[in-house]
């Protein structure tokens, strides 16, 4: 079991890839991990 942070920036234009990269990371991550993702707009 891992904590795993990932923070994210970005603005309105670019939100819909972080959700992409938020989906990418739960779906290939082991699921014992806990990530916390911190979103700065």
């Amino acid at each position: 079991m891992q904590n795993i942070n990932v923070c994210l920036s970005c603005g309105n234009d670019y939100s819909k890839y972080a959700g992409v990269v938020i989906a990418s990371a739960l779906s290939n991550s082991n699921p014992d991990d806990y990530i916390n993702f911190y979103i700065l707009d």
